[in-house]
């Protein structure tokens, strides 16, 4: 693996794609001594040390589901929280990349977590839930998804 220098010297373990159709690097950030996830599209001025580092175990083995805890459990600048009618399997299945997001509350229903910091993704998870469901979100959530349904009714005649 080979070091390099952002404002941070990380070693690189691996790139991961999100479900945005964004890509992510997975590092041990030397500085921090701590996993730290890179939105690739982001980093600028990577210069190559060419000093090598010693390879590390990524904690719990799996770098795609060690991105995907990261970012379910990032701050969001939108909370949008689905209270869906059906189990959390259910749910799960249509929507893998949100696995980290849902969770069950009985055996027949689950909690979805969609927030995010952009309205368009919260109103695409909205629209992939195949069951019915309440939502508990911010005014600005709230005012996107009613100005969405009016265009999809309007243009539906």
């Amino acid at each position: 693996m080979q070091a390099c220098q952002a404002p941070h010297a990380a070693s690189s373990h691996s790139a991961s794609s999100h479900p945005e159709d964004l890509w992510y690097l997975l590092g041990h950030d030397t500085g921090r001594d701590e996993w730290r996830i890179f939105r690739l599209d982001r980093i600028t001025g990577v210069t190559a040390t060419g000093r090598r580092v010693a390879a590390r175990q990524l904690p719990g083995g799996d770098p795609a589901a060690f991105v995907a805890e990261r970012l379910s459990a990032a701050p969001t600048r939108h909370r949008a929280v689905a209270t869906v009618r059906a189990p959390a399997e259910h749910v799960r299945a249509p929507t893998r990349h949100l696995a980290t997001r849902i969770r069950p509350l009985d055996e027949v229903t689950c909690l979805v977590n969609a927030s995010d910091d952009s309205l368009t993704r919260i109103s695409q998870i909205r629209a992939g839930l195949t069951a019915d469901y309440t939502l508990d979100a911010d005014p600005d959530v709230l005012n996107h998804l009613r100005a969405t349904a009016h265009r999809t009714l309007h243009a539906t005649g």
